[in-house]
């Protein structure tokens, strides 16, 4: 038998999908068969939150393969950017979404998923880089015919731990796909990110 030849990280998130999976069945089983509607609620969120991770789980295996297929739509950002930030908010992680009415209704072309993942993955690493119960700030809006989504946090007082930088790494290669900038970085005790997508909507031919 031929051995593969994986990435480690690919190999690692491959090996967590099962699991995944499998924890995403067990919530849906326990939500079906709850009375309790608020319980119901978080199970439904957390099983979103899952399958998010499981969609991670693939992005990070294609970005490993050059010839992976790549599905561009034109999409509006805002409904992801809330849908995210009202599944965390049912386990009282703060994240505030600020949208203007002109960015509410621009679409921008790309992989839905590719923003997804990549929106989550920022606002995962901006809660666990602050302080328990701080907000997270998720602004959106126009300049210069593109949409830019800003992602802001206030630094933890106390270092919880030290990254490796691969969480920023993976980002910047979803962001590439997206064919968007990202910028980051810290200044007086916040991180900003910073994301840059060209707009498809009728208004900007």
């Amino acid at each position: 038998m031929t051995a593969l030849a994986l990435d480690p990280l690919t190999l690692a998130y491959h090996e967590l999908r099962s699991p995944l999976g499998f924890v995403a069945t067990a919530l849906r089983s326990v939500a079906e068969d709850s009375l309790d509607e608020g319980l119901r609620h978080r199970c439904d969120a957390i099983v979103r939150t899952v399958e998010r991770m499981l969609r991670t789980s693939g992005q990070v295996s294609s970005l490993a393969r050059a010839d992976a297929p790549v599905h561009e739509v034109c999409f509006a950002p805002s409904d992801i950017l809330y849908q995210i930030a009202s599944d965390l908010s049912s386990f009282d992680m703060r994240v505030d979404v600020q949208a203007t009415t002109e960015a509410l209704e621009t679409e921008v072309r790309g992989a839905p998923t590719t923003f997804e993942t990549l929106i989550q993955s920022l606002v995962s690493n901006a809660i666990d880089h602050s302080d328990r119960g701080a907000n997270v700030n998720l602004a959106c809006a126009v300049e210069d015919r593109s949409l830019i989504v800003s992602i802001t946090n206030a630094i933890a007082s106390q270092r919880q731990h030290h990254g490796l930088g691969a969480g920023l790494y993976l980002c910047n290669r979803l962001a590439e796909q997206l064919g968007a900038q990202l910028t980051a970085g810290a200044e007086d005790g916040v991180f900003h990110v910073s994301l840059r997508l060209a707009s498809c909507s009728p208004m900007y031919p």
